[in-house]
């Protein structure tokens, strides 16, 4: 499928970490599939330990496209996570690099190939068990997510620790440490300002946060489509203090939504990611710029295009639930600036969901 894109070669440092987000997450989802073929090839006695592994290097992925994704609205704040993405991301590569180099090694069985991944990847990590390697990188990345979008649970001191252990073990990797310092190092006293709790979250940000009362699986499941205009990472200008409602990940992340409440409006904004290669490309409209017709197990949302006077597909989306599709709705109409919807959403769910 071709997208419809429009390219800006001024590309800031930035944007390459950014890039080097949904790099590094397309090769843990590579990693992720080969220790899931390594496992079968296995006895039972290994799957523990690679059940574990497999499973933080797929939150690893889902941390670095979220990390991706909510960079496009939290802009501005992005020079401060960069300079801490320079110190993960490459150590973070070298490590998914390493475990592919062992799976693929032919000369030996696979459970010498497990066994020498495991035994030599803790011992040159100083006895960091490979799992606990990747559970460190996932809560360095998910402090990164709570120091972007300005969390109430970010610690700054946590972070620094954090931080430190991962240039320890670049070392230990060989690994030179970061060239420079390419963003803004967050320091004790201008913690008020990096940090800002909100004591008045909106009402969306908890109920798409719940676990949905009831699933009734839908039918004729595809592959979501994406259709654009899509533009490169730093094209829009979101409005400072906009507000994150909730993210959608559709087609194992493929494709992502971010709803947002924009800070000047008060309405609610569709940012959609897709990927290109490895390279994510963006498209946004408002609620109100777009239609939405439901088709079987999939949501089509349309937008009028002005060059053809006519109205264009803009994404359809398939979900695996019609509890979720309902949500989701929702978030297409300006009922979603509201608190109506919150009840009638979920008074509807256990009207005649199935199985609640």
């Amino acid at each position: 499928m071709e997208l419809e894109t429009t390219v800006n070669l001024n590309i800031p440092i930035e944007a390459h970490l950014l890039r080097g987000c949904c790099r590094e997450a397309d090769r843990c989802e590579i990693v992720a599939m080969g220790l899931d073929q390594l496992q079968i090839a296995l006895p039972e006695s290994f799957h523990g330990h690679l059940i574990a592994l497999t499973g933080e290097i797929r939150s690893s992925c889902r941390l670095l496209r979220d990390l991706a994704d909510r960079s496009q609205v939290h802009f501005s704040r992005v020079p401060i996570v960069a300079n801490y993405l320079n110190v993960v991301l490459p150590c973070l590569s070298r490590t998914l690099k390493d475990i592919i180099g062992y799976y693929e090694e032919k000369t030996i069985s696979r459970e010498m190939r497990w066994r020498k991944m495991y035994n030599k990847m803790t011992e040159e990590a100083s006895g960091l068990p490979l799992p606990q390697r990747f559970v460190l990188y996932n809560h360095f990345l998910s402090l990164l997510k709570q120091l972007l979008t300005r969390s109430p649970s970010f610690e700054l001191n946590t972070l620094e620790t954090l931080r430190t252990r991962i240039l320890k073990l670049r070392e230990q990797r060989g690994i030179a440490p970061p060239p420079m310092q390419i963003g803004t190092l967050v320091r004790q006293e201008l913690m008020p300002l990096a940090i800002m709790q909100d004591a008045n979250a909106h009402w969306a940000e908890q109920i798409f946060s719940l676990p949905l009362p009831s699933r009734t699986a839908l039918k004729h499941l595809r592959h979501s489509k994406s259709y654009g205009p899509f533009y490169p990472w730093g094209h829009f200008t979101i409005p400072p203090e906009s507000k994150i409602l909730f993210r959608r990940p559709f087609d194992e992340d493929r494709i992502s939504i971010v709803v947002y409440l924009n800070s000047v409006d008060q309405s609610p904004y569709l940012l959609m990611r897709t990927m290109q290669g490895d390279i994510p490309w963006f498209s946004l409209f408002g609620a109100h710029e777009l239609c939405i017709n439901r088709e079987g197990s999939a949501l089509q949302l349309k937008r009028w295009s002005r060059s053809e006077q006519c109205s264009k597909l803009w994404a359809a989306l398939y979900f695996l639930t019609w509890e979720g599709k309902l949500l989701m709705t929702a978030s297409n109409t300006p009922s979603l600036c509201t608190k109506t919807y919150k009840h009638e959403a979920y008074a509807s769910m256990q009207r005649y969901g199935k199985g609640s």
